[in-house]
């Protein structure tokens, strides 16, 4: 049965609803996720008094649905739709209002409205999607990959459903910053974009950190851009998805100007790898010209001293003389002054030969 399968994935316990009517009431809470593409991901619902019922999108953001997950054995939140993204329930709608700090254990133990109170149609039912790390009716741990797999044939798309992308750029880090939201491309308007917001973008785009937040652009009539609202980041989010503060949709961006976002490049990539490889191919020149210098000034310096030493090698007709293979060079100041003897001599040594 569809109760008794629901039961492996809930966990029941014993608590005392914060509310004005039941403050001492003690009930069993259990929770599933239901019309989705598996346990981890649907239209999130809550029994009481016998009965299933809704959660209303009021407050509902995804500190709320990670603590779903959690409390299903589902991994982490993904997503926390509102809307009746995976379609609209049936009565009753049990609670609105839900407030989770996204530690708790149990959504028992988050704020919660008495139940019933609520001022919200099914129109607004709340949905959950965790990243799927549940086990399955024989307890066996299913793959990351398998659920995603799933829940991306739901969607129809990516296994993200905030997918994130630069545009109007030529580097896949920087530009424009576009949003994927149920199967729209929507604009961000820079009004409520921050550094804070560039940081979480720059990650989980796999860029370097965010260097700056670059002017805007402005919507004209050849960009008749589309803004998204309801995003609101800490900075330590790893996907934007993960900065949903209230109900995210379409809204209006009074200036009608696109946040945009310069990163860093992250190391390894094309552009990077390039720089490095400009840089070397400078560092080969500039060592190339520095040594053809060096060369032509130590060959530049061996050609003087080689003229310097020709006028003495070369004139032996001048003045040095050969005798039996040795070459005789005068000292200097004697050439001019011993000239005839030393001819005189040398004479004599070769008629006495």
């Amino acid at each position: 049965m569809q109760s008794d399968r629901c039961l492996i994935f809930s966990s029941t316990e014993n608590r005392t609803f914060p509310t004005a009517e039941d403050s001492n009431t003690t009930e069993e809470m259990q929770i599933r996720l239901v019309n989705g593409p598996n346990h981890c991901a649907g239209r999130m619902e809550v029994f009481h008094n016998g009965q299933w019922g809704t959660v209303c999108d009021d407050s509902w953001n995804l500190r709320s649905a990670k603590v779903v997950c959690r409390q299903l054995g589902c991994g982490t939140a993904v997503s926390a739709p509102g809307k009746a993204h995976f379609g609209r329930g049936s009565d009753p709608i049990w609670l609105d209002d839900v407030e989770c700090s996204g530690t708790e254990a149990s959504l028992s133990q988050c704020r919660l409205n008495n139940w019933g109170n609520h001022n919200c149609n099914h129109e607004e039912d709340a949905a959950v999607v965790c990243s799927g790390d549940h086990r399955d009716d024989a307890g066996t741990m299913l793959r990351n990959t398998e659920v995603l797999h799933k829940f991306s044939l739901h969607w129809g798309a990516s296994t993200n459903p905030l997918q994130v992308r630069l545009r109007d750029s030529s580097s896949p880090c920087a530009g424009r910053v576009e949003v994927r939201y149920n199967a729209t491309w929507y604009s961000i308007c820079d009004k409520s974009w921050s550094s804070l917001e560039a940081e979480v973008v720059c990650k989980q785009l796999g860029c370097g950190p965010a260097q700056a937040e670059s002017a805007g652009t402005r919507a004209s009539q050849n960009h008749n851009y589309v803004f998204l609202e309801g995003l609101q980041c800490r900075g330590a989010e790893s996907l934007f998805l993960e900065c949903q503060q209230n109900k995210i949709g379409p809204g209006p961006c009074q200036h009608g100007v696109a946040a945009s976002v310069v990163c860093t490049e992250p190391s390894g990539s094309p552009s990077s790898c390039s720089a490095l490889v400009t840089l070397l191919t400078l560092m080969v020149m500039v060592s190339g010209v520095l040594l053809w210098l060096y060369l032509k000034s130590r060959c530049t310096g061996a050609a003087q001293a080689a003229d310097l030493r020709c006028p003495r090698e070369q004139g032996a007709s001048a003045m040095p003389f050969q005798t039996a293979g040795a070459i005789y060079h005068p000292a200097e100041g004697q050439f001019h002054k011993d000239t005839d003897t030393e001819t005189t001599e040398l004479i004599r040594e070769d008629a006495l030969l």
